[in-house]
């Protein structure tokens, strides 16, 4: 598993997702400036958006979107929260 909140997560348990939890909260504190969506209803509506739109993301890297949620998809998912608008 990635080590910072702002590398592709290699996320394959619960375990994973849990630490790139922390770590972006760890980030939101210590380089705010990295954040975009820098309240919760920011940060969850962006969540909705990207997962209006993810298709287009894993079209955009030669893939199809997960049929399933995956750990790793929702640690994609609030990557991209952060600074998706």
């Amino acid at each position: 598993m990635t080590t910072e909140a702002t590398d592709e997560p290699d996320i394959r348990t619960r375990a994973d997702l849990a630490h790139l939890l922390r770590a972006l909260a760890v980030s939101r504190v210590d380089d705010p400036g990295s954040w975009a969506n820098d309240s919760l209803e920011a940060f969850l509506e962006s969540m909705a958006a990207w997962l209006d739109d993810m298709d287009g993301y894993f079209a955009s890297r030669g893939s199809h979107a997960p049929s399933e949620p995956t750990w790793r998809l929702i640690g994609q998912m609030a990557l991209a929260a952060r600074v998706y608008e």
